[in-house]
């Protein structure tokens, strides 16, 4: 079987693809103002904002009736004659930020008998964070009667040449293009080609070729793997009921995801940072550079500035990878907070970590940034890196749901 293939993608033809797009339910988890938003720019339109649970409402009414109402929207779509099928079909996208950078991706499906998010175990497809399976219980819950599936999946590949993309970009004019619009709430402007027929089958020998070069590991997730660990868990779910020959080709086999190229220059990848609040952190600069004093030194690899509004500092690192910096981080903070009470936040800009930190009670750690080979690299020693360790870009530039494909 191949790891990447064409899909059947379906797209919605709506007049209005600003509202049927919405961010990756797993982004602005503490800000609801932000889903009410969106609740309101959508209105009574047709959108994948219906077939999602925004984390930010777990907990909520909404929530206990997410799996009716996902389930319920997917078949009224269906049935209304609503989508529009690409047969066995890449999608090549450009994503346009507000800074005008543009990420170039391309949404395949992927084998989910290739992925493992555990690292000792061998795949094409590997995580690259620690996942929480009890994140996954909720998510699986709506997986039990959809019959779509709405890929915020971001998969990494290495191709330092840009080959497989800069074929695909000069190649626009052959292609149709099915969308170009504004994503709402300054998301920025997508673009997407279908590539079928012969370039299709070409994208997807070069694609699979880079998978058999590479070996275990070749595939390494940017962003939304516990979204693809529901989807491998609701595989296996099914595939328990199957024949060996049915299970070769049931589309739950498979997942829908974007690939990018780690060396796009669209590809950010930004430190999360941690900000403490609700504590007493008159010593919290001292503290910190106790616990790091034995990796501590001048012109380090890595450096690490820490502070609250009385004081703070900058530690050079050596001796440790930035993942196990984070570690440690989160180590010291626990230490930190058992004894003087508060909580911590995971914040992705350096100056909001900083004018946070510098509130009364508060205090801030900067952490370093993964370097794009790193994540590699640890993917290749078959470890993973600890949770909110980095992040693709900022909230805003995460996926939007647009395409769709069936999975029943």
């Amino acid at each position: 079987m191949k790891t990447i293939k064409a899909a059947d993608i379906l797209l919605p033809d709506v007049g209005d693809m600003s509202r049927w797009s919405v961010i990756a339910c797993d982004q602005f988890t503490s800000d609801r103002g932000y889903w009410d938003e969106t609740r309101k720019t959508v209105g009574d339109a047709p959108s994948t904002l219906n077939m999602i649970l925004p984390e930010a409402l777990i907990g909520t009414p909404d929530a206990e009736r997410a799996r009716e109402r996902v389930s319920g929207y997917m078949k009224s779509y269906l049935d209304s004659g609503l989508f529009r099928k690409l047969p066995g079909a890449f999608m090549y996208i450009e994503r346009e930020f507000e800074d005008g950078t543009v990420r170039h991706g391309i949404v395949a499906a992927v084998d989910l008998e290739e992925y493992e998010y555990k690292p000792e175990k061998e795949a094409a497809i590997k995580a690259t964070e620690r996942t929480v399976e009890e994140r996954l219980y909720k998510r699986i819950e709506l997986k039990e009667n959809a019959v779509l599936e709405l890929p915020h999946v971001l998969i990494f590949y290495r191709d330092p040449s840009d080959h497989i993309v800069g074929q695909l970009r000069a190649r626009k004019p052959e292609l149709n293009k099915e969308y170009d619009f504004e994503l709402m709430q300054d998301g920025g402007h997508i673009k997407g080609w279908s590539v079928s027929g012969e370039k299709a089958a070409e994208t997807e020998r070069e694609l699979n070729g880079l998978v058999s070069a590479e070996g275990t590991g070749a595939l390494a997730m940017g962003d939304g793997n516990h979204s693809l660990a529901t989807a491998k868990l609701f595989w296996e779910r099914i595939k328990s009921g199957l024949t060996d020959t049915e299970a070769e080709t049931h589309p739950a086999r498979y997942a829908l995801a974007e690939l990018v190229n780690i060396y796009d220059s669209g590809i950010r990848i930004e430190p999360i940072h941690r900000v403490i609040s609700g504590s007493d952190v008159s010593d919290f600069t001292a503290f910190a550079g106790e616990h790091f004093a034995a990796f501590r030194r001048n012109g380090g690899e890595h450096l690490l500035r820490t502070g609250s509004a009385a004081d703070e500092c900058t530690i050079g690192i050596s001796g440790l990878t930035v993942g196990q910096i984070v570690e440690e981080t989160d180590r010291m903070i626990a230490e930190y907070l058992k004894e003087h009470g508060g909580a911590v936040d995971y914040i992705h800009d350096d100056e909001t970590a900083v004018g946070m930190g510098r509130r009364p009670g508060c205090a801030f750690v900067l952490l370093p940034a993964v370097e794009k080979e790193e994540i590699f690299d640890t993917v290749k020693r078959k470890e993973l890196f600890p949770k909110k360790c980095f992040s693709i870009g900022s909230a805003r530039e995460k996926r939007y749901y647009l395409e769709c494909r069936k999975i029943r």
